[in-house]
């Protein structure tokens, strides 16, 4: 689970702004016995889902209301789609994919996070919360709307399935 820091040996993706991008030893964290260590709590209430092809796992997003995040596009904590399988979850800002969408505090139970689905293959998919943390462990549901359908599902109380075709 991310928490803020690249451990050692790790990798990841940048999307550049800018021609070039620095890295300096200004920028590495001590760390204590090999752990990476924070020392301030952060409140976050996140949401992963998994979507699944029959029994397959296919992909994992995540929904996170989080200070510093806005409804808007956070290039230090959106994480963009890198659009690398053709069958995907995603949720969507300003009509992009990102598997990983921070939004602002405090949480709004009217708040709707519109997601996107697509597939190159017919078949039966599955839509479900793999875990959950913050006010999300409480009473709070969780709904998805199905706008072919116009079902609407409780994701707390069981996982979502569905047929497409490519």
């Amino acid at each position: 689970t991310p928490n803020g820091f690249i451990q050692v040996g790790q990798g990841f993706l940048v999307k550049a702004t800018t021609p070039t991008i620095s890295f300096t030893n200004a920028m590495r964290v001590a760390n204590t016995a090999n752990q990476f260590l924070k020392t301030k709590e952060t409140q976050s209430h996140r949401i992963w889902l998994n979507l699944s092809k029959d029994s397959t796992p296919v992909n994992q997003m995540l929904i996170a209301y989080m200070p510093k995040a806005t409804s808007g596009i956070d290039a230090t904590i959106d994480g963009r789609n890198i659009n690398d399988n053709a069958t995907a979850l995603n949720s969507l800002i300003e009509n992009e994919e990102f598997v990983i969408q921070g939004r602002s505090l405090p949480f709004a139970d009217t708040d709707v996070v519109p997601l996107t689905f697509k597939t190159n293959a017919a078949g039966s998919f599955t839509i479900a919360i793999d875990h959950v943390d913050g006010l999300f462990t409480e009473s709070q549901d969780i709904f998805l709307n199905d706008k072919v359908t116009s079902a609407s599902h409780d994701l707390k109380k069981t996982s979502y399935s569905f047929t497409a075709s490519a």
